[in-house]
């Protein structure tokens, strides 16, 4: 016999909390166990929200409606939360805001900029953001392009140009320099030199070193090579007003596009544009070994050469209406190495694998070069007057290296079109890692040093000489 049903008690349901409500299920002639649900799995929370409390009125209701239901209903839907912070990122947080409060703003605005964004990648850029192959340019492919802009426009607007020909007469001048035979005693000295460069040369290809250890190899070769009359000095900065400058601007835009203000570059300004140059090594001639080799010249009975060599440091003339006071002829071409005069040889020098390309170096010994050559521009004029018939073109000398690389130049000036031109010309190069090829290297290194302190300073005091018996009164 199958006993009677009793039909449950009406009661309002239990509003239980978020993740722990039960089902109630009904079974044909049975009342269904309750299966409970596994409650889900709690999450940490910045800042949980408040639950309202409900209302008397939605209780009976929820209660009348879950009477008149045929079937179970299925739980509510729960809200879902906004994403959390992981455990990494909430530390992290905590760590800026302990920032904030313990460092002053700029303090963490550094900081904080030194980070990279979550946002971001690895290289900098957001996820959507590709790195296109002229963003990947390295410093020294970027440096690359900013010296041949240097030596194209810059070098050029001034005059001064690399790579060109050898005016008539100037190559016979150079062979009879650098070709000049070499003693049999001092060739043997000239072979231990070059094997001491030589081999300092391949200690420093074998590790990273840096530019001043590279130079510091020429060091030894150049200091060989100096006697009680040569000057050298290292990293000495050359005056500014020894720069060429740009010529006044021929040409105007004003004709093309009119009812504008006159551009910068059309005004005549003194300023150059080129770098101030600071070799690595300056050689030239002794100051107090140009003054003895003047008093031994016939300049007059009642002139006394370290009283004009006195003078001549430090007259001071105007060139220009609204120019400035400048030296009437500036002897040394630096004012920090006072007895440095008249260079004619300078070193340029870049490190093999750490370091800068050869082509800066050439740039900056092709600039040196020029204010060396306008110091001998301004001792002709005062030996000759305005005369430039007896003005005969001279050389000058520049090494430039990286590393074992070693180059020779030859620099010269000449007028064209009415305007001077600082040209210059390669006229070997040598790799040092080979022993005889260093040991020709510093065979035509003797040779100019020799011509240096020989028929350049010979050539320089004669000059002198001629302005002294100009200037007597």
């Amino acid at each position: 016999m199958t006993p009677a049903i009793t039909p449950p008690a009406i009661t309002p349901p239990t509003i239980t909390p978020p993740g722990k409500t039960n089902r109630r299920r009904r079974d044909t002639g049975t009342e269904a166990d309750e299966a409970k649900e596994e409650p889900l799995p709690k999450k940490p929370r910045s800042n949980p929200r408040p639950c309202p409390e409900p209302s008397e009125e939605k209780l009976l209701g929820d209660a009348g409606a879950a009477i008149k239901a045929d079937k179970p209903q299925d739980p509510p839907e729960l809200p879902q939360d906004p994403p959390l912070l992981s455990e990494k990122d909430s530390q992290a947080l905590q760590s800026v805001f302990a920032q904030v409060m313990a460092s002053s703003p700029r303090a963490f605005l550094q900081s904080a900029a030194s980070q990279p964004s979550r946002l971001q990648g690895g290289n900098g850029t957001t996820p959507t953001q590709r790195s296109t192959p002229t963003q990947r340019s390295t410093p020294t492919q970027r440096s690359t392009v900013n010296n041949a802009t240097y030596r194209r426009v810059t070098l050029a607007k001034v005059g001064i140009s690399l790579h060109d020909e050898l005016p008539d007469g100037v190559k016979n001048t150079i062979k009879e320099v650098v070709d000049a035979n070499v003693l049999e005693h001092r060739r043997a000295e000239i072979r231990e030199i070059a094997k001491a460069f030589h081999d300092a040369c391949l200690d420093n290809v074998r590790t990273l070193t840096g530019e001043d250890d590279c130079l510091r190899s020429l060091r030894v070769a150049i200091e060989a090579f100096c006697t009680k009359e040569t000057c050298y000095r290292e990293k000495a900065r050359w005056r500014e007003e020894l720069k060429p400058v740009m010529p006044q601007n021929a040409f105007s835009s004003g004709g093309l596009v009119p009812n504008r203000l006159p551009a910068r570059s059309e005004k005549n300004d003194d300023h150059s544009p080129v770098k101030t140059p600071h070799p690595d090594f300056s050689i030239g001639i002794k100051l107090r070994a140009l003054t003895s080799a003047l008093s031994s010249k016939d300049i007059g009975n009642n002139i006394n050469a370290d009283d004009f060599m006195l003078w001549i440091q430090t007259e001071m003339v105007q060139r220009h209406p609204d120019g400035p006071q400048e030296l009437l002829l500036p002897l040394s071409p630096a004012e920090l190495a006072s007895d440095l005069a008249f260079p004619f040889v300078v070193f340029e020098g870049k490190a093999y694998s750490t370091g800068k390309q050869i082509f800066e170096a050439e740039n900056q010994a092709a600039a040196a070069l020029a204010c060396a050559h306008e110091m001998l521009l301004r001792l002709d004029f005062l030996a000759n007057g305005k005369d430039e018939k007896n003005t005969q073109p001279r050389i000058l000398f520049s090494f430039t290296t990286q590393g074992p690389i070693c180059e020779l130049w030859v620099h010269w000036t000449v007028a064209m079109n009415g305007r001077r031109a600082f040209q210059s010309k390669l006229w070997d190069s040598w790799n040092a890692l080979v022993l005889h090829r260093a040991e020709d290297f510093i065979v035509k290194l003797n040779n100019v040093f020799i011509w240096g302190m020989g028929r350049f300073m010979e050539e320089v005091v004669g000059k002198l000489a001629m302005i002294a018996k100009r200037t007597s009164v």
